[in-house]
């Protein structure tokens, strides 16, 4: 099983990878003229998101023995955030086209 530092490093390391995917969107929003206020507030609903998932990220770090408990809801935020970039980016992709 992988410990708090391993478990943590995967978690960063996605995080980053849906960073540079939220980026791609702030640039499709650039290239789309009609719409584009609306992947802006995907856009910003997104970065919302990686903030609350950030800052959960960092009390983990800092948690404890109750490490575990906590990184059951990190990962669920991950999936969710994860989820909701790639829906948003193969949406917005099709009016780029």
């Amino acid at each position: 099983m992988a410990d708090k530092k391993e478990i943590l490093a995967s978690l960063e390391k996605q995080l980053r990878s849906l960073e540079s995917e939220i980026i791609k969107l702030k640039e499709l929003a650039a290239k789309v003229e009609k719409g584009s206020t609306l992947i802006i507030a995907e856009v910003e609903n997104l970065e919302n998101e990686e903030n609350i998932l950030k800052m959960e990220l960092s009390e983990l770090k800092k948690s404890g023995d109750a490490w575990k408990e906590l990184e059951l809801g990190v990962n669920e935020q991950l999936e969710n955030l994860t989820f909701n970039v790639n829906t948003a980016l193969n949406k917005f992709k099709e009016r780029v086209k």
